[in-house]
């Protein structure tokens, strides 16, 4: 198990963990390089998944909700679109992960949407997803963020050998569900 984060070790309490039990866990590093290895190590393929723009991309027709990637000023345009019809939405760096520098934008006039592009350029590339509401049932575990259902799928030769659910939420006051 290689740490991805110095407070993994603290989280998953390793320190009174035995050996045999840490070795079950995957760090981050090892599971980029497990996905990484389903494309034959192809890491030009695999960088996709870290991209957020990139991925949404290529797979836009899977999101169901309205997404605006901001790279440099060309953007602005479709940005001010996104605005006019988010008026809260969710921002997260281009090639961010745990919940790091995600923040939760509301914007209350119009007048806002050019200051909020100049701010969000600052971020070197990031991506903007409309807010979603979740369903009652749902917000009841935190309804700062929202909460969410992850499947992960395994194959072997193309063949489906697992499939795996985890529901994920956030602690109280928080936007992300990295709990």
């Amino acid at each position: 198990y290689r740490l991805r984060r110095y407070d993994e070790y603290f989280k998953y309490d390793f320190i009174n963990l035995p050996d045999e039990k840490r070795k079950s866990f995957i760090g981050g590093e090892e599971y980029f390089d497990y996905v990484k290895s389903s494309f034959d190590g192809n890491y030009d393929e695999c960088m996709i998944f870290k991209n957020k723009i990139d991925t949404y991309n290529i797979y836009k027709d899977y999101y169901h909700r309205d997404v605006v990637g901001i790279k440099n000023f060309n953007d602005y345009i479709n940005f001010e679109n996104f605005a006019k019809k988010n008026k809260t939405f969710i921002v997260k760096e281009e090639m961010g992960s745990l919940g790091i520098g995600v923040k939760k934008i509301t914007l209350t006039n119009s007048k806002e949407i050019k200051p909020a592009f100049f701010s969000l350029l600052q971020y070197g590339g990031c991506i903007c997803e409309e807010w979603i509401n979740q369903c009652d049932e749902f917000a009841e575990f935190c309804d700062t963020c929202v909460n969410t259902i992850r499947f992960i799928s395994a194959f072997d030769n193309g063949e489906l050998t697992r499939i795996y659910a985890m529901f994920r939420t956030g602690r109280k006051g928080s936007i992300v569900d990295n709990a």
